[in-house]
């Protein structure tokens, strides 16, 4: 922990220590059809959630949190969370 410099926000060590379930419904298409920015695709009639970012279990390639895949509301692991967040004021 703390090893390496942090990022632009003065945060360490927050890539790929857990899946991060995020706001948003899975919806292949989503992408192609959304706002530029913070996109949020409705989780409602969804039946899958999005989670990002990889975990300490896969490889680093998938420590990004461009990946995005699904999964079921009901997933549960020890490799899946929330990330905290703060509104950042500058």
């Amino acid at each position: 922990v703390g090893t390496y410099s942090a990022n632009a926000f003065g945060l360490h060590d927050v890539a790929g220590n857990l899946w991060e379930w995020c706001l948003d419904g899975y919806d292949e298409g989503f992408y192609g059809r959304s706002p530029w920015v913070d996109p949020v695709a409705p989780w409602a009639g969804a039946a899958d959630r999005v989670r990002r970012g990889g975990s300490f279990g896969h490889a680093a390639l998938n420590a990004r949190s461009a990946l995005r895949i699904s999964n079921t509301p009901s997933n549960a692991g020890n490799n899946l969370g929330v990330r905290p967040m703060r509104l950042v004021v500058e």
